[in-house]
């Protein structure tokens, strides 16, 4: 029988989902900025673009064992080859330079790194707050599986192996409680017990793999220390059965072969034999089910069925507490609303019809608040296009069956009519006299021509090329109108400026790609100030005016350019003289 969370009580089992492998991928670092003060341990460090394995190893090595004090991380270990790593990982991740020493009561070795600029970054990815108060920092918890393991393999530092089990005690029950779920994420089922220290009279936690999982964990981390390799190899070595606290509270083990044949129930012996009247009941556990869903002959239950291939674990309620009042944050899933959060599966969106009233999305949001729903994805069907989207209205179905299927490139490029109208204006550049060619069909803007330098230039080369790209997204099909991506085009090209201009004020251009957008604008707004594209495609009136007024723009030069750009400042005042090419901008020349 399955519950609502608010009428869950001790005793109960919540269903978890163990091995679901959600990661996302490494977060961008952009958002720490170092100190502008420079004196003392304040010195600029160089810091990673992103979360890596490297970082996520340091700073998961820091949380097992280390801390700062005014401006220095310290990370203390007992084996020398654990910090000459650490050390490595600092040089090539920050640029730094770390000291190895014994410190402390107990000589203990002791990586040092005198750097505040550090120090603020292991605060901002979140390793900040007493050994009570740690926790898993906000980078790692958002970064890839890479970059995860490599944080654990760091953490586990603190870890400890034993001939059954891998284990990690720590002063931060929010931390433990962090371990386990994200080992829940990797398939690893852990265990958490309360250990009291009398001495210091406070309570720690610890968080134990046993047998199997134990023997996941160890293939799924790195150990840096010696003799933790050398234990993790004798576990692995050995053979472990299955655990018998890992039960499903479906159903009995006697239930399942309640119609199987006489021959699986015999080859199935300890899982299908009348038990004792006090063990009647007994339940089945992952273990059996493994052996019993890898057997093709036993009709699993549907129940059982989503079970195993869900791979549901179950976990006993040990105690409901109210946590008070707690933050709630928006989440962004992949391609449907339903996701995993702690191992449990959530799906919290409402399609709603077109025809929802206010009224009734108002009705929606006070029902979701009084049954205690902490948040709801609202959906108006046709709100947005193609996303659960019902096609009723014949018309509308009618349009969607017009839209012809895109299989090819050229189905959707708009093919070039035989015959069609333009003009070619003339814009003085930086690069020289541009000639832009506008062609024009009934929906506006069809293709454009730059043409500008001698034939067979760089210069020209590449005039040619942005020309084609300009016509390209003219004809491409597309919701925007021929006019509309014109317009978008010249926005783009606008402005792009170079190593010099011509002009001055409104009639200002500073590149070839200007000189372009210069073009399209006065064709733009001729057409729009006429209300008629065959007005444009003569240029007259104000496109003539604009023409005059550029025309007068000064030249650049009184240099007579190859064409040819230079290869060291780019500019192109490449002159052939003497039997050499020169550059008048820079002074190369290729002799």
């Amino acid at each position: 029988m399955w519950k609502c969370l608010d009428e869950l009580v001790p005793g109960d089992y919540v269903a978890l989902k163990i091995g679901a492998q959600l990661f996302g991928t490494d977060v961008s670092l952009c958002g720490f900025q170092q100190s502008t003060i420079r004196s003392g341990y304040q010195k600029t460090i160089q810091v990673p673009a992103s979360m890596n394995p490297m970082l996520a190893h340091f700073v998961g090595s820091y949380i097992a064992e280390g801390c700062i004090t005014h401006y220095t991380v310290r990370i203390t270990n007992n084996e020398g080859g654990v910090l000459e790593r650490l050390r490595e990982e600092t040089r090539l991740l920050f640029g730094l330079d770390g000291s190895i020493t014994p410190q402390g009561r107990n000589n203990a070795l002791t990586l040092q790194i005198n750097s505040k600029s550090l120090c603020e970054l292991l605060r901002f990815l979140g390793c900040e707050g007493s050994a009570a108060q740690k926790t898993i920092p906000w980078a790692v918890l958002q970064s890839s599986r890479e970059s995860m393991v490599a944080f654990l393999s760091g953490l586990y530092l603190d870890g400890f192996i034993t001939d059954k089990k891998v284990g990690i005690c720590l002063a931060s029950q929010k931390l433990i409680q962090q371990l386990q779920i994200v080992f829940d994420n990797f398939g690893v089922q852990t265990w958490i017990s309360v250990k009291h220290n009398v001495q210091y009279d406070r309570d720690y936690y610890e968080l134990n793999a046993h047998g199997q999982e134990a023997q996941r964990l160890l293939r799924l981390l790195t150990f840096d220390e010696v003799h933790k390799r050398e234990r993790a190899l004798k576990v692995l070595r050995r053979e472990f059965q299955g655990s018998n606290s890992d039960i499903i509270p479906v159903e009995a083990r006697k239930s399942v072969f309640a119609d199987a044949p006489r021959a699986v129930r015999y080859r199935h012996h300890a899982y299908s034999q009348a038990l004792p009247q006090e063990r009647e009941g007994r339940q089945l556990t992952w273990f059996g089910l493994r052996r019993l869903a890898n057997d093709p002959e036993v009709p699993l239950t549907p129940s059982l069925r989503e079970i195993w291939q869900e791979s549901l674990h179950f976990r006993r309620v040990a105690a409901v507490e109210d946590s008070g009042e707690q933050p709630v944050y928006d989440l962004s899933v992949p391609t449907t609303s339903a996701f995993v959060g702690n191992g449990i599966v959530n799906h919290n969106t409402v399609n709603a019809p077109n025809d929802h009233t206010v009224e009734q999305v108002q009705k929606l949001y006070r029902l979701a608040y009084e049954m205690g729903c902490k948040g709801v994805t609202y959906y108006r069907d046709g709100s947005r296009d193609a996303v659960l989207t019902r096609v009723e209205d014949e018309k509308k179905a009618a349009a969607t069956q017009s839209i012809e299927m895109v299989t090819s490139i050229h189905q959707g490029i708009k093919q070039r009519p035989a015959v069609v109208q333009g003009y070619t204006r003339q814009v003085n550049a930086p690069e020289g006299k541009v000639n832009v060619t506008i062609n024009s069909d009934e929906h506006g803007p069809f293709e454009v021509f730059v043409n500008v330098g001698k034939a067979g230039s760089d210069i020209a080369a590449l005039s040619e090329a942005l020309g084609r790209l300009i016509s390209l997204n003219l004809q491409i099909l597309s919701p925007l109108s021929q006019v509309d991506r014109a317009e978008e085009i010249t926005k783009q090209l606008r402005g792009i400026g170079g190593s010099r201009s011509v002009g001055f004020g409104v009639q200002q251009v500073r590149s070839l790609p200007d000189a372009v957008a210069r073009a399209l604008e006065i064709h733009i707004e001729a057409a729009q100030a006429t209300g008629n594209e065959a007005t444009a495609h003569n240029g007259q009136d104000k496109a003539n005016s604009h023409s005059q007024q550029m025309s007068t723009s000064a030249n650049l030069s009184p240099l007579k350019v190859t064409g040819n750009l230079c290869s060291q400042c780019g500019c192109n005042t490449i002159v052939y003289e003497e039997g050499c090419k020169k550059c008048y901008s820079c002074g190369y020349s290729e002799c």
